[in-house]
């Protein structure tokens, strides 16, 4: 394979921690990689946000690679600044344009998070260098906007679709997280053969079948984003049942997000503290031991029409730690949950079935937990571990030159 001269255009990169970084750590190994990307502020602190802030944009060697970084709209709570820091990434790109366009490179690669117009400066150096230009899929617009509840958001999904339709018509490459991505994508692009499928991977490196904790009480993990998409709700319907029927159940809550105070006032209004242990943020290196003495990981996630189609980031690590999956959600997730034999699966929002998945699963044998654990170790390794997941793009990316 021949070394290739990389662009990499992500709004997200480290110190922030997003999927984009291990990969680039896997690619920097065979090729000349060079970002270009923001001003590190999100879920990260304010030292480090200091550390990096600049007005103007900057070279940095970081990491064996060079790293350009350029002023935003720094992200507040507020819809507002929101929209704001998005668009001022694509702008900050645009107008200092002649920093990327005086390089040359074999490949443009673009991580598109949302919102997926920071496209557009890579499709400018596309269209001037004549470059093949990769996009990989985080989120799927326009259907993210549906999900979303804001007012006219239907309209202006209506109105932005030939926008993002130009968007991927104009790529060589399209990388789909999930064969529902591939799908709704290949609907609007004219080139079906350039839209594949292509996992997140992990940087987890070893998985190894684990016996079941020795605990008398049974112990569920929801680990990640404490968000409004992960119908969290469901979890206090859960573990009201569980108090009422005394069952010797426990579910643990490791992560932060925006519906975190809502969570933490519905568990103290219903007394449910001895049911549900909210934990916040824990960081990478010490939340182990909460899968380790986990039984089961628990994956929730609200119906929508994006969101149904989407793999959630966690996952591959719920992979990587051979657990057997517990999901209440519709689409590509429950799908891959049942077809795989990872675990048990009920729709979305319905937390009875949800309930009764956790006993059968409380009940099932060292045998049947096993079989599923060598389920979820074979899938990690076949799809989503780093090293083969990346030697796979190597190939796909060495044919676009």
């Amino acid at each position: 394979m021949s070394k290739m001269k990389i662009g990499v255009f992500t709004q997200h990169f480290f110190p922030e921690n997003f999927r984009i970084n291990f990969v680039v750590d896997e690619l920097k190994k065979k090729n000349d990689v060079t970002i270009f990307t923001s001003m590190p502020h999100y879920n990260i602190d304010k030292n480090v946000i200091n550390k990096y802030k600049n007005y103007l944009p900057y070279l940095k060697y970081e990491k064996k690679l060079k790293i350009w970084r350029f002023p935003i709209i720094y992200q507040k709570k507020n819809s507002f600044f929101k929209f704001f820091n998005y668009v001022s990434y694509i702008l900050s790109l645009s107008f200092f344009s002649q920093i990327f366009l005086r390089k040359n490179f074999d490949i443009i690669f673009v991580y598109a998070t949302s919102p997926i117009f920071q496209v557009l400066p890579a499709i400018l150096y596309k269209l001037i260098k004549k470059k093949p230009l990769v996009i990989w899929v985080q989120d799927l617009w326009p259907e993210v906007l549906v999900d979303l509840k804001i007012p006219f958001n239907k309209q202006l999904s209506f109105l932005i679709r030939p926008i993002i339709e130009w968007i991927y018509n104009s790529s060589d490459l399209i990388l789909c997280q999930s064969n529902s991505f591939v799908n709704s994508i290949k609907k609007i692009v004219k080139n079906k053969n350039k839209v594949v499928l292509y996992y997140n991977p992990s940087d987890i490196k070893n998985t190894l079948l684990r016996s079941r904790f020795k605990s008398k009480t049974f112990k569920i993990l929801f680990a990640g984003n404490l968000g409004a998409a992960q119908n969290l709700e469901i979890v206090i319907k859960i573990a009201k049942l569980i108090k009422k029927n005394t069952d010797n159940i426990q579910i643990n809550l490791v992560g932060n997000g925006n519906q975190f105070s809502l969570i933490k006032d519905l568990i103290n209004k219903n007394k449910l503290d001895n049911i549900i242990k909210l934990h916040g943020y824990i960081s990478v290196s010490k939340v182990k031991k909460y899968y380790q003495k986990a039984d089961a990981l628990l994956l929730t996630l609200h119906d929508g029409k994006a969101l149904n189609k989407t793999i959630p980031a966690k996952f591959q690590t719920y992979l990587a730690y051979a657990k057997p999956i517990l999901v209440s959600a519709n689409g590509e997730i429950n799908n891959l949950v049942k077809q795989k034999k990872l675990g048990l699966s009920s729709r979305a929002g319905y937390y009875n079935n949800l309930y009764i998945n956790i006993l059968r699963l409380k009940n099932m044998t060292k045998k049947e937990i096993d079989n599923i654990s060598l389920n979820c170790i074979k899938f990690y390794k076949s799809d989503f571990m780093l090293a083969k997941n990346v030697s796979y793009l190597q190939k796909i990316l060495n044919k676009l030159i």
